[in-house]
């Protein structure tokens, strides 16, 4: 069965499904590496009253938008 997830972007749901981290596993079961894009290409708010996190460096590309609630964090590391 195959999931999609969806976001808010204050006016329709999104479906972000391509673009969630993606978690590489080694030659076993172990999975140790979270994968992110470097481009964002649209709009985005981080959800009231969570937190993001985000593999740097990030591309924000020229109308792309990135919405950090009061009370709320983005860190790019």
């Amino acid at each position: 069965m195959a999931y999609t997830s969806r976001v808010w972007d204050g006016t329709q749901w999104v479906d972000i499904s391509n673009s969630l981290p993606k978690i590489a596993t080694g030659g076993g079961t172990d999975s140790v590496f979270f994968e992110n894009g470097q481009t964002i290409t649209t709009s985005y708010s981080i959800s009231t009253g969570k937190n993001a996190i985000t593999a740097g460096p990030i591309n924000i590309q020229n109308g792309a938008t990135v919405t950090i609630p009061s009370g709320s964090t983005w860190v790019v590391v």
